[in-house]
């Protein structure tokens, strides 16, 4: 059954640039390497056509997608990272930001169903493998703009709580399950993701903690002195390492 949950559809590319990909054909220069993402073309079998558009990943992705409607799965933003090889093909599909584990098993079956569909990208004329990421939002309101701004809302009470329950309570633990809940509504703001890693880094998992600080690096870094309570990190060991992997 289809689920009644409202979902808005965000395509990220290559760069992990955050906009909906509205126009197939963009085509960004790097370093004066001319890229051209993956193109979705909705049939398969079909790499190498030269001219096509439409944006059919995101129709593609609503109208297959099946989760029970009863919504027992709450709302928040599922994020699958994938990679478009250079015959099309999907691979190394990735649970980047979870909503429920529902969620997540129906979105790598829609993803890696889309196997032949893809339109290799470029890279100087030649096809080439490429990183891909989805977001989709599940909302019981209909309202986009609604939604936005009460997922805001949400993600910056549950980091100011998770912040506090950090600094002044000293419960990391408990502040990390905080800054989970900040990153479920907004999975690609970088100052939850920074102080997520603090939290997993104090209590010894260093292998989340750079995965969450490589994420941030990933969406382009962050200016360390907007996050709250930086004073109290900047003579951690948690806070050096980050520094030192931004810097890189």
């Amino acid at each position: 059954m289809k689920t009644l949950l409202s979902i808005f559809f965000v395509m990220c590319c290559t760069i992990f640039c955050v906009a909906q990909r509205e126009v197939p054909e963009f085509r960004t220069n790097i370093n004066e390497v001319e890229i051209s993402p993956p193109l979705f073309t909705g049939v398969r079998n079909v790499v190498f056509i030269e001219n096509s558009g439409g944006n059919y990943f995101k129709d593609y992705i609503i109208d297959n997608l099946n989760i029970d409607n009863d919504g027992s799965f709450g709302e928040g933003t599922e994020v699958v990272s994938f990679v478009v090889t250079a015959s099309g093909r999907v691979s190394d599909v990735k649970i980047v930001n979870s909503v429920s584990s529902e969620v997540d098993k129906e979105f790598v079956r829609v993803i890696e169903n889309s196997n032949g569909m893809w339109k290799p990208g470029l890279k100087d004329g030649q096809y080439a493998a490429m990183p891909q990421e989805v977001s989709v939002i599940f909302s019981m309101n209909d309202n986009v703009n609604t939604t936005i701004k009460s997922f805001k809302n949400k993600a910056e009470h549950y980091f100011m709580k998770a912040s506090t329950t950090l600094f002044e309570k000293q419960n990391l633990k408990k502040a990390e399950n905080l800054f989970d809940k900040a990153v479920l509504y907004l999975p690609h703001d970088c100052s939850s993701l920074v102080m997520r890693g603090v939290c997993r880094y104090g209590r010894g998992d260093k292998d989340g903690a750079m995965e969450d600080w490589t994420r941030v690096k990933a969406l382009g870094g962050i200016d360390l002195s907007d996050i709250y309570y930086t004073e109290e990190l900047k003579e951690s060991d948690a806070f050096k390492e980050l520094m030192t992997l931004l810097a890189e």
